[in-house]
């Protein structure tokens, strides 16, 4: 009997389904009521892992078993997608009225909170040096990072745990035996921890997915199952099938532990708005509203008193000419619901100010971000958004040194252990600085820190170390030139 466990964090609850293109068909399949509730159902917040131990030898029944539970967390992974995408509950109000409007206005302020603190997080690429005597990342680590595209990796990364609450990360040897690395959505990845360790320890962990025929139109689930020293590759062929079969024998690979990577967004895995999506969906509610209030306005009924006798030919004249013939005791008036705009103007801002200061994320629209100020002053209205940004750093730069002792190890089983802790990763907020301002205290340093330190501190990219080496160059040659004028 498996041992298989939800994080303690985790609790039954119901669930809402959102529509995604990622669903697998297995999941519909074999767990067709999973879906049915109906919108509004109360779903746990945050990311949930899995504590299970793993058998000596794989079988369908563990799959299935392991596969069912992920079923169980793909309504929160799709949600929050949804809601990055623009696909909010407010698009599927049932309209009250069929003869009012119905206006449903997404304001997309999920996609802005995740793009902003991404922007403000990571938009300066993450730079890396060595401690002093170390040559492990300059002789090995720079030339795969380069290779795989490293920066846009770190970028995908960061938008996925902002959206879903983590991600993962699978590595690879291609056919030419290069070390290969990239972001693998949640949806359909995750790990499998010890149950016994007070820490997250990934002991396995499964990818699955759906291929189809486009000849056949058959459709199978392919399932990757990776331990810390080999990969399975299962699968389950056409709908009617209820058992995964192996597709040849064990894989060894040669990274030492699992080869994936789990990026986390905060010690929840919570997404970086999904604190605020009540205040959203209120949002679009009353945007909504507003529009369709001032759309009945427009198209109100006009009340005629006094003209009887009035005909629709009548009508239709008055329309034509945009003037009326109203007799001394008649009047003209339209029938209408009045629009308190004040109140409309403060509910609105209330809204928009609370989703910003719930998510901890700035108004870039403010004008209070306008004209010229000084770092200090831009650093105090970032404050809050800062504290979001150093928890982010902490857990993508444990995932970071992770990431790097798995290359090791591949390059080298003897490699690694401790190793990728002389690679040192340094995080740059991605915000308008003023040069000057950062330049002149470093260069009152110069004589007092080494001139590594001072140049890794610049705010924009440069290579370290090919750096000192133009500095020593240059040294040497001022020094040779004074020689010969001697």
């Amino acid at each position: 009997m498996q041992c298989v466990s939800w994080d303690i964090r985790c609790k039954k609850t119901t669930q809402i389904f959102y529509t995604s293109m990622y669903i697998n068909f297995v999941v519909l399949r074999r767990n067709e009521n999973t879906y049915k509730s109906v919108l509004g159902g109360i779903m746990d917040i945050g990311a949930k892992i899995l504590r299970s131990k793993i058998p000596e030898i794989m079988t369908s029944a563990f799959l299935q078993n392991m596969l069912d539970w992920h079923v169980g967390q793909i309504a929160r992974y799709t949600k929050m997608q949804d809601y990055y995408l623009g696909n909010h509950a407010i698009l599927l109000r049932e309209p009250k009225d069929a003869t009012k409007a119905d206006n449903k206005e997404v304001n997309n302020y999920a996609k802005y909170i995740t793009d902003v603190l991404k922007g403000y997080f990571i938009g300066n690429p993450i730079t890396y040096s060595e401690k002093e005597g170390t040559t492990v990342f300059n002789d090995y680590i720079q030339e795969i990072f380069e290779y795989n595209d490293e920066e846009d990796k770190n970028s995908k990364l960061v938008e996925n745990i902002s959206i879903f609450g983590h991600s993962y990360e699978l590595l690879w040897n291609d056919e030419n035996a290069d070390p290969r690395f990239t972001e693998v959505s949640p949806i359909e990845m995750f790990g499998i921890y010890d149950p016994d360790s007070i820490e997250d320890v990934m002991i396995a962990a499964i990818r699955y997915y759906t291929v189809e025929n486009v000849d056949t139109k058959e459709t199978s689930v392919n399932v990757e199952y990776y331990t810390n020293d080999s990969v399975e590759k299962w699968v389950m062929k056409g709908k009617d099938s209820t058992e995964y079969t192996q597709e040849g024998e064990e894989t060894p690979h040669t990274f030492g532990k699992v080869p994936v990577v789990e990026y986390k967004n905060n010690d929840f895995r919570t997404g970086d708005f999904e604190g605020v999506i009540s205040l959203i969906d209120s949002y679009n509610v009353f945007s909504s509203d507003c529009t369709n209030s001032i759309e009945d306005f427009v198209s109100a009924y006009l009340a005629l008193t006094g003209v009887e006798g009035t005909n629709a030919e009548d009508i239709a004249k008055f329309r034509e000419m945009g003037i009326l013939l109203i007799p001394v005791d008649g009047k003209a008036e339209y029938i209408t619901s009045q629009l308190d705009s004040l109140n409309q103007e403060f509910n609105r801002k209330r809204l928009k100010e609370d989703i910003h200061k719930f998510s901890m994320t700035p108004d870039m629209g403010d004008d209070n971000f306008g004209g010229t100020q000084s770092g200090v002053a831009m650093k105090f209205k970032l404050f809050t958004t800062e504290q979001v940004a150093i928890t982010k750093e902490r857990k993508f730069k444990k995932s970071l040194q992770q990431r790097i002792e798995l290359l090791l190890l591949n390059h080298n089983t003897t490699f690694g252990r401790k190793e990728y802790l002389d690679v040192l990763i340094t995080f740059s907020r991605n915000i308008p600085q003023n040069i000057k301002e950062i330049i002149e205290p470093l260069v009152k340093l110069t004589g007092i820190v080494s001139k590594e330190t001072l140049l890794s501190q610049l705010p924009f990219k440069i290579d370290v170390k090919g750096e000192m080496l133009k500095i020593d160059a240059e040294n040497k040659k001022l020094v040779g030139d004074y020689l010969v004028e001697e």
